[in-house]
């Protein structure tokens, strides 16, 4: 089922788990690490960080991504002690070894835990790239969060000007915009080139359940509440590499439409832990006194994804109006045409592999080169176990996708209808396999999964996405033994 049509669009995928996936052709290696490292200065600053414990390798886990002309930005997060810097940069167009070292960005000093400078990073999770050529995060402020929870500093936005790599702007949030049980790990940024000062910024709290909005120009924030902000309790349970849990988490994934004719906007939402999609208008969010006044009506329930597609982060494809979502529990990556409506039938599951796609965190689009980029971490890995001694294991793989676009019509429509059909089809045996595990002894059956999962445990790759193409052949291929399993 591809409603969504791929315009030279090609995947790169951050993932942790070393496996072929049994469904494409093997992609080429680009980068491959058996541990993450920063680039130090010298060896007597890496020797003062790991004597004082401000790097432990094996506490280091990536979760956010971006590009920007040839960098690569990716963040990580200080989920526990020992990470040597958040904010990080790969220049893909100076990186020859194949396993390249990431560089603190902009700078070592700004990602120094112990600086008192006030534009000092301390833990972002989501960085955004707009069209003015500006990096955008939210800062939680919070170190060791699995650990001592020690809070450095408050939640604040941080801007940084991509072309001079300089921090333009650092802005703590009110107190109006936080609640007690507030995170912020996701944003979405409304930005036109030629009106860089207008700009806009959406930030997710999945712990408090709204959302804040930031205007650069007025700088100034306010935050909206909203039922369609909190999490489904019905679909709040997840299977991941053989680790069963339960969240609660709300309000995550955003992304800001393409501008229409008549200039509007409008950003589509959903909670972590839910299988429906929202809207609404940029101009009520923008709109101060809408954020306190009855708005309930204002904000569009756009449908239902159906079982299983509870997620984190999403991206626009601001060419052709394709949103790409990150899919946790049926590990993959999945897409929806925003000009159709939104069902289970219009919202593609493009990709799906449970070993190399456990857990989908980030996923971003570069218009520029036309590629879409995956994080995929393991974070319940890295919750309810110990990271593997041995660290990591990154890979970059390219991996073309054919678009959908090229074929005649008449032929696209039945391609379409039969990789519809094969694709419920995969999508049933995968559940019927997860309802398999969820039966009998659930310690005992977590035990033993954990054993066989060991050998994925701790490793990352970053991959092109594979040939759309070879993914059909290989879907047709399980339309035949649907009901052998």
């Amino acid at each position: 089922m591809i409603f969504c049509h791929f315009a030279d669009m090609r995947w790169i995928m951050l993932v942790l788990a070393l496996v072929t996936a049994v469904s494409c052709h093997p992609p080429e290696v680009q980068y491959s690490w058996d541990k993450i490292d920063y680039n130090f200065p010298n060896e007597s600053m890496r020797q003062a960080y790991t004597s004082r414990g401000d790097f432990i390798p094996a506490n280091n886990l990536p979760v956010g991504v971006a590009t920007w002309k040839d960098k690569m930005f990716v963040t990580v997060a200080r989920w526990k002690k020992g990470v040597a810097s958040n904010l990080n940069v790969i220049d893909m167009s100076k990186t020859t070894d194949k396993s390249p070292q990431l560089t603190p960005y902009p700078s070592w000093e700004a990602n120094d835990l112990h600086s008192t400078e006030d534009d000092a990073i301390v833990s972002i999770f989501r960085i955004r790239v707009d069209a003015c050529d500006r990096l955008w995060g939210v800062d939680t402020g919070i170190e060791d969060i699995l650990g001592d929870t020690k809070v450095v500093r408050p939640p604040r936005l941080i801007v940084i000007d991509l072309n001079t790599e300089k921090i333009l702007l650092t802005y703590t949030l009110k107190d109006s915009d936080q609640k007690a049980e507030s995170f912020f790990a996701d944003l979405a940024v409304d930005a036109d080139k030629d009106s860089c000062d207008d700009a806009y910024a959406y930030l997710s709290d999945l712990g408090g359940y709204g959302l804040v909005v930031y205007s650069l120009a007025q700088n100034n924030s306010w935050r909206f509440h909203h039922n369609y902000f909190h999490f489904d309790p019905l679909n709040g349970d997840y299977n991941v590499s053989g680790i069963n849990f339960h969240w609660t988490d709300g309000l995550f994934g955003m992304a800001v439409s393409p501008k229409r004719e008549d200039g509007s906007k409008t950003l589509y939402f959903h909670a972590f832990s839910a299988i429906r999609e929202f809207s609404v208008p940029t101009h009520v969010l923008k709109n101060e006194s809408l954020a306190t006044a009855e708005n309930y009506n204002l904000f569009k329930l756009e449908g239902v994804k159906g079982d299983l597609t509870q997620g984190t982060s999403s991206a626009m494809d601001l060419k052709n109006g394709i949103i790409y979502f990150a899919q946790i529990n049926r590990h993959g990556i999945a897409c929806w045409n925003i000009n159709k409506p939104l069902s289970p039938e219009t919202f593609s599951l493009i990709y799906q592999n449970a070993e190399t796609m456990a857990f989908p965190n980030d996923i971003a689009v570069d218009l520029s080169s036309r590629k879409l980029y995956v994080m995929v971490s393991n974070v319940p890995k890295l919750m309810y176990n110990e990271l593997a001694t041995n660290g990591w294991l990154e890979e970059l793989f390219p991996w073309p996708l054919a678009h959908a676009r090229r074929l005649p019509i008449a032929h696209e429509a039945r391609k379409c209808h039969s990789c519809r059909a094969a694709t419920r089809c995969a999508t049933e045996r995968f559940a019927r396999r997860q309802n398999r595990h969820d039966d009998g002894n659930v310690t005992e059956q977590f035990k033993v999964r954990a054993r066989l999962n060991r050998r994925y445990f701790g490793r990352i790759h970053l991959r092109f996405g594979m040939s759309f193409t070879h993914y059909r052949k290989s879907i047709h291929k399980q339309q035949d033994d649907c009901d052998s399993v």
